[in-house]
């Protein structure tokens, strides 16, 4: 509330980052103070949001606030899965662990595997034996980790991917839900070769 315009009605409250808005409250009342307290959820991203308030009284009395806001966690992880596992396939599922406080972060990370139907661990069956993994972040950084893991033969069924980080005051955790494909299912990829002029292209297809 803008000072002048006390005792308002707050009509207009959003925050939007094109082409998605994550909030909006078209009616919101103040109290005896002129103040209002809204609290709501962002969506899931490391991103900026543009935020937008509108507030007027009964004789038109206008109040109008515009800033930036990040959205972002002390600790985070981002896992970088592939669009699919397929049967027989040994993957190195990679996540990437980030630190934005002003000191070092400790802790753990872990991969669990599940099935979505049951819930139950699919640990023995991927072979995620080490699915525990200690990490260090210094301030305002990120590190690597990875497990590895192995997509057993006549396994066809969709599984959750979990990775959860801990340390003594934060944690962190996203999901993933992959299909698992039959190695009789043919897959096809592209790749550019970009070239200009008359000369010759080398390209090493390492996947052929």
């Amino acid at each position: 509330a803008e000072d002048g315009i006390r005792d308002k009605l707050v009509t207009g409250v959003q925050t939007c980052a094109l082409p998605i808005s994550a909030f909006f409250l078209p009616h919101s009342v103040t109290d005896s103070n002129g103040e209002a307290t809204i609290s709501f959820r962002i969506p899931d991203a490391l991103t900026r949001w543009k935020w937008l308030t509108l507030a007027h009284t009964r004789d038109l009395s206008l109040g109008y606030d515009e800033r930036m806001i990040v959205t972002q966690k002390p600790l985070m992880t981002q896992s970088n899965p592939p669009r699919f596992f397929r049967e027989g396939d040994r993957i190195d599922y990679p996540v990437k662990l980030t630190n934005t406080t002003d000191k070092e972060l400790t802790g753990q990370v872990q991969l669990l595997v599940v099935d979505p139907e049951t819930g139950e661990s699919l640990d023995g069956w991927f072979q995620n034996f080490f699915p525990n993994q200690y990490f260090t972040v210094p301030p305002k950084e990120s590190v690597a980790a990875s497990f590895s893991i192995e997509i057993p033969y006549r396994y066809n069924r969709p599984v959750i991917a979990r990775v959860v980080a801990r340390t003594d005051e934060y944690s962190d955790g996203e999901e993933s839900i992959l299909p698992v494909l039959s190695e009789r299912i043919m897959v096809t990829e592209s790749r550019p070769i970009p070239f200009k002029g008359y000369k010759d292209v080398h390209v090493s297809w390492e996947k052929l």
